[in-house]
């Protein structure tokens, strides 16, 4: 079983590993396992106090754009994924509901 959605982990396994498009079934749960070692308690630490639901999807992208930041620690990584995850949610819910304001 996953931590994390598998489809998310594979999109992170490729973004790490560029030259290795198909890993067996085994090592992406490895890497999986790898990721909630790296990230998961502080995405339970840092994502509530931001506002953000822990769910599985939102934990998997949150591991996923904090994978892909510059800083060097964990707790940074997953700071500025927070920081990008809320960033972006609010536009995507303005976008809705000013379609819904159009459509009436």
């Amino acid at each position: 079983m996953y931590k994390f959605e598998r489809n998310v982990v594979l999109m992170t396994y490729r973004a790490e590993h560029p030259g290795k498009l198909n890993p067996m079934e085994k090592t992406l749960k490895r890497f999986d396992k790898i990721l909630a070692g790296k990230y998961l308690s502080q995405l339970k630490k840092q994502a509530p106090k931001k506002g953000i639901p822990l769910n599985r999807f939102t934990r998997s992208m949150l591991v996923f754009f904090a994978n892909r930041s510059t800083a060097k620690k964990a707790k940074n990584r997953v700071k500025h994924a927070c920081k990008y995850y809320n960033s972006v949610r609010p536009q995507r819910e303005c976008a809705y509901l000013i379609r819904l304001i159009d459509e009436s």
